[in-house]
């Protein structure tokens, strides 16, 4: 068995299951209400099975697919328009990182999950925010504070998605440029120097 493969399968689970599973406990929420939602939770987890929670965990996973395409869209066509260039990952840096220092590649791969999680996230909660928003002007009456409540956590939590992301990206871009000077260095050289 490659024992190697494990982290990354753990870490692509992170980055899809975790936000998609977040976003839709969030639609959940926004389509009941908090309250409902929270009553129906309640009522629902003790008869919950091993199917549900696998159809569950598909449906979360393909929702983070779709919700990171629409990121990606979303930053092509920001560069498009700002007339920069962009894309295509940093595999061939990275492949010879992974191959002469694995644990800094693992780290590498963490930061990615992490980023790619706000990555679904941020498209994610701004979809939920303007959900709930129709939702308020659509059933003005009733549970209009909580629904308000609940649009200032979907807003809170995107703006630190947001943040978090782009302080991710930065320690990613500086952290594989580090490493690639490093893993280009003869390994006597490397065994001198302290990793920053």
């Amino acid at each position: 068995m490659n024992w190697g493969l494990i982290p990354e399968v753990f870490f692509d689970l992170i980055a899809r299951l975790v936000p998609g599973s977040l976003f839709l406990v969030g639609a959940f929420a926004v389509h009941l209400g908090p309250k409902t939602f929270a009553e129906a939770l309640a009522s629902a987890l003790p008869s919950a099975n091993l199917a549900s929670l696998l159809l569950f965990g598909l449906l979360a996973y393909f929702v983070a697919i779709v919700l990171k395409e629409i990121w990606e869209f979303s930053a092509r066509t920001v560069r498009t328009v700002r007339g920069t260039a962009g894309g295509g990952g940093p595999s061939a840096p990275f492949l010879g990182i992974r191959s002469r220092m694995p644990a800094e590649a693992s780290w590498l791969l963490k930061l990615q999950a992490e980023k790619n999680i706000c990555e679904v996230l941020v498209p994610g909660l701004g979809i939920l925010f303007l959900g709930n928003l129709w939702l308020i002007a659509a059933r003005p009456s009733g549970d209009l504070t909580e629904r308000i409540a609940l649009g200032l956590v979907l807003l809170i939590s995107g703006v630190a998605c947001w943040c978090w992301r782009k302080s991710l990206e930065r320690l990613f871009i500086e952290g594989l440029a580090i490493l690639q000077r490093l893993s280009e260095e003869p390994k006597s050289e490397q065994r001198d120097k302290p990793i920053p």
